[in-house]
């Protein structure tokens, strides 16, 4: 991973919304948030919102991650013993969903287009 400590300007203005139902954040769990928003902000191009939403439940956490960005919507959702593991899955998740737009993306524009107007 980068340098968590800089701060991507493609996510330097963007809108971040955590939301907590149930279930309380430690100060690691916070740095490992911190940690995900730098990896989507090395990752897409122009972030507009994250939304993150913990939902605590017994011996569990569930995480759901909205990201609306220049390059499309993005959602992701984990349940993991912590919010810690439910936080890595989810940006994991979110970044294997990125790179497999991309590769689309990238495939669509090198196929070749087909000759028209030739007679066989």
């Amino acid at each position: 991973m980068k340098n968590p400590s800089v701060v991507p300007e493609s996510i330097q203005n963007s809108v971040v919304i955590l939301r907590c139902r149930e279930v309380e954040l430690t100060a690691a769990d916070r740095q490992e948030l911190h940690r995900s928003e730098v990896a989507f902000g090395h990752v897409f191009r122009r972030i507009h919102r994250i939304e993150w939403k913990f939902i605590g439940r017994p011996r569990e956490v569930e995480l759901r991650c909205e990201i609306q960005a220049l390059s499309g919507e993005f959602t992701a959702v984990a349940i993991e013993e912590s919010g810690r593991g439910a936080l890595q899955s989810v940006t994991q998740k979110i970044l294997k969903q990125k790179r497999r737009a991309k590769t689309i993306s990238v495939t669509r524009r090198r196929a070749a287009p087909a000759h028209r107007g030739r007679a066989a």
